[in-house]
């Protein structure tokens, strides 16, 4: 792989978390798949390089690691507050020396909504930030919401008592969420028809582009479980005639419309 052929170099940085890792990897995956004159960086500390460093991945998708300068996700319950505060403030300076030896320079970054700092280094090094929020868009809307309330009436958020007993992790959050606004764009890791009230909502608050990518979770294949299911197919031939043939009431139908347009984002064009 000649690192001089690609027209962008992205660098991803999730926060190191299994539900904040695997949402990134699956939007890099896919987008290594879709554009292969892309080279995409994915940033890890070598303890989660160790976990998932083995998992299949398109030529044009490489892992880099930084020193493990934030405590063991093995051991993370024990003192969360503690492993929070060591991402935010020990991560940056190693992902930083990282970014000065890649080649070729990076030209864009994916970041972690609560990598607040990651914005602050992209903008430092007039690079384009992308902040991806890999929950629902719900979600995200309720936390912003719950900052705005925070502060304007600080002293009214008795019902909030987790909140309350962790006044520092939600200083930090407030921190990141302040961040947004001066990233480039914001990536929400939904399908606008199915949160579309929400999502008009986000982006009435936010002047930044956001782009609805869909959920990013892992394709499969439905052939793979052991249910002898029919494989999909556009016309939906066979579908419905194993799902008649089936004694009445024995089958959880579940549809999550996964054929959405992935768009790639003008800045990585």
């Amino acid at each position: 792989m000649d690192p001089t052929a690609f027209a962008c170099h992205v660098a991803a940085i999730p926060y190191p978390g299994r539900g904040h890792i695997n949402p990134m990897f699956n939007f890099c995956y896919l987008l290594a798949s879709m554009r292969d004159d892309v080279l995409i960086t994915f940033v890890l500390t070598q303890e989660w390089l160790g976990f998932i460093g083995s998992d299949p991945k398109p030529p044009n998708l490489r892992f880099f690691s930084i020193p493990n300068v934030i405590p063991s996700e093995l051991a993370r319950a024990a003192d969360f507050p503690g492993f929070w505060e060591a991402v935010m403030t020990k991560m940056e300076d190693p992902c930083e020396r990282l970014l000065d030896r890649l080649k070729p320079p990076v030209t864009a970054i994916v970041a972690d909504t609560f990598l607040s700092w990651a914005v602050g280094m992209g903008n430092r090094r007039n690079i384009q930030v992308a902040s991806l929020w890999p929950m629902s868009v719900s979600e995200f809307y309720h936390l912003d919401n719950l900052i705005v309330q925070a502060q304007n009436s600080p002293t009214d958020m008795s019902e909030h008592s987790d909140l309350k007993e962790n006044k520092q992790i939600f200083g930090q959050v407030k921190e990141a969420f302040s961040w947004i606004r001066k990233a480039q764009f914001l990536l929400l890791t939904s399908i606008y028809e199915l949160e579309a009230q929400v999502i008009d909502a986000v982006k009435a608050k936010f002047s930044l582009p956001i782009y609805s990518l869909g959920p990013l979770i892992p394709y499969f294949k439905l052939g793979h479980s052991s249910i002898p299911i029919p494989s999909y197919q556009s016309n939906n031939s066979g579908c419905l005639e194993w799902l008649d043939s089936q004694r009445l009431a024995s089958v959880l139908y579940i549809s999550l419309e996964a054929f959405f347009q992935f768009r790639v984002p003008k800045w990585m064009k």
